[in-house]
């Protein structure tokens, strides 16, 4: 009889400065350091609709959940344990869409797997990848982010977007979907990117927000619900340190260590204790000073100055991580995590590294993006399992 794999648990030590809250895009000009020989402590995180990337300190990447089109790197089915992406090396960030992932390189090229049929790979082609294809014309890329179907990379402090732009999300003036890469137009000098479901946010060096595309629930925080196809200011918002975007809804952390929110509120994903949509920005309620924020699809979660994480809004699968499957309106403490250095939101799941350095998960796991070896959703943290190196 076969034995089965050998699993372990990812027991790392985390190194290097700690990412900023941005899920979708990762660490930008505070990224991980350059790669090393053989290193697999982990140094950032980031989750897909259903699939989950983490990035080693040696460059080399592991990728679990849902695989229908390639976004784990490989042409394997659905896997519930993280694997190494064969091939691929040298990658100072990741970064995970709906049903996509793209890397950024120690060159500054990236490359990019997965669904394409709106161009979201950014290859000129609305080919699937099930295999790393590099991003043209792209060079001395400084960070990336990506939205359900679209991607943006920062390069000479500008923005350069591909893929679906029905809303305008690639800030380009137009609602053309693009299959390479195109500038975003009249954007003063930015340092920061998180994409949203349909919807982009950027901040500038003067520590103003910019956000762009589809504002149908006050997702763009300029007070009005219409698709913004250039760059706009939110109302009645301070100096920003850091943004993330969700699907429907953008939530920043300021100077200050406060946060504000604003966009579609239906599931709570504001903290303000309703459900009102906000077309301006508001204040989650009973939330300390925070140290990184992040937005995924309809929940949202903080990492506090002690380590602790909260989390809010919606909780179907599970994802706010406090044993129930209730929404929260405001935010409830996630218990049992001890000090929590990093966090990431997917659609419907949540993964935190912590101190101890060990990656835990909770939420929808029914593709394995928790990566316990199971495929069972998980109301509070579990941790990940791992394959040995080949």
């Amino acid at each position: 009889m076969r034995r089965p794999p050998l699993l372990l648990v990812l027991s790392l030590v985390a190194c290097g400065p700690r990412a900023p809250a941005n899920t979708a895009g990762g660490p930008g000009a505070d990224g991980p350091p350059t790669p090393v020989k053989k290193d697999p402590r982990i140094v950032q995180m980031a989750l897909g609709g259903r699939h989950s990337v983490l990035l080693r300190a040696d460059g080399r990447v592991l990728t679990f959940g849902e695989n229908n089109y390639g976004q784990l790197g490989d042409t394997s089915g659905d896997r519930s344990v993280a694997k190494l992406v064969p091939n691929l090396e040298d990658v100072v960030q990741v970064a995970a869409g709906d049903f996509f992932t793209c890397v950024r390189l120690n060159k500054g090229t990236v490359a990019c797997f997965g669904a394409n049929a709106s161009g979201q790979l950014g290859d000129g082609t609305k080919t699937k990848r099930a295999t790393p294809v590099v991003i043209e014309g792209l060079a001395d890329a400084a960070e990336i982010s990506l939205g359900d179907l679209h991607g943006c990379a920062r390069v000479d402090n500008g923005l350069r977007c591909w893929g679906y732009n029905d809303h305008g999300q690639l800030g380009d003036g137009t609602r053309t979907h693009r299959q390479k890469p195109v500038a975003v137009l009249d954007l003063p000098d930015v340092d920061r990117v998180s994409l949203g479901g349909t919807h982009t946010c950027a901040r500038g060096v003067d520590k103003k927000l910019y956000c762009w595309g589809k504002s149908d629930k006050g997702q763009v925080g300029d007070g009005d619900n219409e698709d913004q196809l250039k760059p706009t200011t939110p109302r009645d918002l301070g100096e920003v340190a850091e943004v993330s975007a969700g699907d429907k809804h953008t939530c920043v952390r300021l100077l200050d260590d406060t946060v504000k929110c604003f966009g579609n509120n239906s599931h709570g994903e504001l903290g303000d204790g309703t459900k009102v949509n906000r077309g301006t920005p508001t204040s989650p309620n009973n939330l300390g000073k925070v140290a990184q924020i992040a937005a995924g699809d309809a929940h949202t979660c903080a990492r506090l100055h002690d380590a602790t994480v909260t989390c809010w809004g919606a909780s179907d699968y599970g994802q706010v991580g406090d044993g129930e499957r209730k929404n929260r309106l405001e935010p409830v403490k996630v218990e049992g995590l001890g000090h929590v250095q990093q966090l990431a939101l997917g659609w419907s799941h949540t993964c935190v590294l912590r101190d101890d350095a060990t990656v835990w998960c909770w939420g929808a796991n029914s593709k394995g993006q928790l990566g316990n070896g199971a495929t069972k959703l998980e109301t509070r943290p579990t941790p990940i399992l791992v394959l040995p190196d080949p």
